[in-house]
């Protein structure tokens, strides 16, 4: 054999192997921060069983400015609210993303996590305590309290948490001074904020189902991909009725419904 030959063969062979080496890189990256999230999850429209096979959606993959996509999201579960809602979302076939408490994740509460891991909605991070002088105390007791809470969904769910979401959101005065650092700390741990930007007020005061619904109406139609925020809370009753009437508005307006990691990108607030 010629050295000419023996040089194209072995450029081929450096060229297939770097081309597996990569793929496996690519691959155990992608699997390490979905595998767990998504093994076994049913699509709810097709029965599929997601099986890594890269249909699954990867947080910031771009969608078509045409296509009109709503994330319905819920703080401050689970609650007694929880079972309610999702069997709202399962008769609409709708998914949804919740941003959990941690000292509300108990022996009764766990059924519902696993009920939403199957259903195809997201799970993400909102605070142990939610009491705003613990929490916020500082740039590490904040982060400690979403690692905490991140610690619990992964043990009782082995669901990772891709996403969390600041009490009041990301602009709240409880965070001047380390905003930007606690941003940069927990991006670095795979973790980001997600804001809202249509809002029921539903934990605002005392409003009835009528008055949530009116408050997200109010501009429910001004995004392609708006992030609508509602609670899953222990006196949410009126957000349960709120919500058959909130999926037929939005369905009615043509817009699909998806979970925050399938969203063009994560909605956040301008960090001031």
């Amino acid at each position: 054999m010629s050295a000419k030959m023996k040089g194209f063969i072995l450029t081929i062979i450096i060229v297939l192997g770097c081309v597996i080496w990569e793929n496996k890189v690519v691959g155990n990256n992608v699997e390490r921060l979905y595998t767990s999230y998504y093994a076994g999850v049913t699509d709810l429209t097709t029965d599929k069983i997601y099986n890594m096979d890269y249909s699954v959606p990867v947080m910031g993959n771009k969608v078509s400015k045409e296509k009109k996509t709503v994330f319905l999201t819920f703080d401050d579960g689970p609650s007694k609210c929880t079972e309610e809602i999702l069997d709202i979302l399962k008769d609409n076939n709708v998914r949804a993303t919740f941003f959990l408490i941690g000292n509300q994740i108990n022996s009764k509460t766990v059924p519902s996590l696993k009920r939403m891991k199957k259903m195809g909605c997201q799970i993400g991070v909102h605070t142990y305590s939610h009491e705003a002088d613990i929490i916020y105390a500082s740039e590490d007791a904040y982060y400690k309290d979403v690692m905490k809470v991140e610690e619990i969904i992964m043990k009782k769910t082995d669901v990772v948490p891709l996403v969390y979401r600041f009490p009041w959101g990301s602009n709240n005065c409880y965070l001047n001074g380390f905003r930007k650092k606690i941003v940069n700390r927990l991006k670095k741990n795979g973790l980001e904020y997600c804001d809202w930007n249509v809002s029921g007020e539903d934990s605002i005061g005392d409003p009835g189902a009528a008055a949530i619904v009116a408050n997200v109406r109010n501009n429910f139609d001004m995004y392609n991909e708006p992030v609508v925020l509602l609670h899953d809370s222990a006196t949410s009753e009126e957000t349960v009725k709120a919500l058959p009437k909130i999926i037929k508005m939005y369905k009615q307006a043509g817009y699909s419904f998806g979970i925050i990691s399938e969203r063009s990108k994560i909605y956040q607030w301008k960090l001031q």
